[in-house]
């Protein structure tokens, strides 16, 4: 900004002035003085016009930025809440799967179960016959032996 620069001049007149030999003021160049300060006068209509430019412009910024930053919180909003429904889905797929697995072991243990007391029963009753069987063999060949030692005993 100029009215700065000019500032800057006029406090760097009044430090480079001299003191007054009798007094412990200061004397300037008041020609000079007057010459800047008009400058500053001349140079503040522009520069506040600049001034206001960059504050419009500062708040127009500010504007856009938080209307980004709106969309860009609407937009990870929007994807944590799709990533929320997405985990969701994910575990209840888990649990479907984890319940259809018990329900596959239970049945699978309930099957071998069944067919190992069907085993058994088909087996009891193979060996319920398989001994009447050797009965009636025993009794068959007691009845050979018998006949035999009969016929033996009649000859």
């Amino acid at each position: 900004m100029k009215v700065l620069e000019l500032l800057d001049e006029i406090l760097a007149e009044i430090e480079e002035s001299r003191k007054s030999i009798f007094s412990n003021k200061k004397m300037i160049e008041v020609d000079f003085v007057l010459e800047i300060l008009q400058e500053i006068r001349e140079a503040l209509p522009g520069d506040l016009e600049k001034a206001q430019k960059v504050l419009d412009n500062r708040d127009k910024i500010i504007e856009e930025a938080e209307s980004k930053a709106h969309n860009v919180l609407k937009g990870v909003d929007s994807k944590i809440s799709g990533m929320i429904d997405e985990h969701r889905v994910t575990q209840l797929a888990y649990e479907k799967a984890n319940r259809l697995v018990d329900a596959a072991e239970k049945q699978a243990y309930e099957l071998r179960i069944g067919a190992n007391d069907y085993a058994v029963n088909v087996l009891d009753d193979l060996a319920s016959y398989m001994q009447e069987y050797m009965d009636i063999i025993s009794e068959n060949k007691s009845n050979f032996i018998n006949k035999k030692n009969k016929d033996q005993a009649e000859f």
